[in-house]
């Protein structure tokens, strides 16, 4: 499986407490069928993804070992799960954030550039585990109900992109393949003779 990512558009916050800095945000927001234009996302024409609630229930009951990153940079880690300094919480918004940065440069800069509005948007690298294909008219929807997640974080550009659409795109034509196959011996056979007798 290939990881995939997604950036949204939230606002990011930083708190003190205690002499520390803490980044604060939503790395993923879940749908809300009353505000569908606000939580799903076109991935290309016509072809919508949601982000189910619940999609990260087992990600965080694993545990997954998820970094903090910048930009999706593996060279740039701000905090890391297992290491206490990333905290993840799901509400009934979406998948929130918080994040203790260092006190050196890299935690420094950052919070620099988040304080003056330079850095702006979240995201999360993730493998989907289950996806549901809708259809509904000339609409397709991609529903992912549950997550490996690999990373969140701040990014440079916050507009919502389908960074990996040939991923959700090949998902979708194996979907599309699965719907096509008979599910049962009988269903085979009668397969079998319709093509025997289409070719005849």
């Amino acid at each position: 499986m290939d990881l995939e990512k997604r950036v949204i558009s939230r606002p990011l916050e930083l708190r003190k407490k205690d002499g520390k800095t803490f980044l604060e945000g939503y790395s993923a927001v879940f749908y809300n069928a009353a505000r569908s234009d606000e939580t799903q996302f076109e991935l290309w024409g016509g072809t919508f993804e949601r982000i189910m609630p619940g999609a990260f229930d087992e990600a965080l009951k694993r545990p997954d070992d998820v970094r903090c990153l910048f930009n999706h940079d593996a060279s740039s880690i701000l905090g890391r799960s297992t290491s206490g300094t990333l905290t993840l919480t799901v509400d009934a918004i979406g998948l929130r954030f918080s994040c203790e940065l260092s006190d050196d440069e890299d935690g420094r800069s950052i919070a620099s550039k988040v304080g003056r509005g330079d850095v702006s948007g979240c995201s999360f690298g993730f493998i989907a585990d289950k996806v549901v294909w809708r259809e509904e008219g000339e609409l397709t929807y991609r529903e992912i109900e549950s997550v490996r997640l690999y990373d969140v974080g701040p990014v440079t550009y916050p507009a919502y992109k389908g960074t990996d659409v040939s991923l959700a795109k090949r998902s979708l034509g194996e979907h599309r393949a699965e719907r096509r196959l008979p599910k049962t011996l009988a269903q085979a056979e009668l397969h079998v003779r319709l093509q025997r007798a289409l070719t005849a």
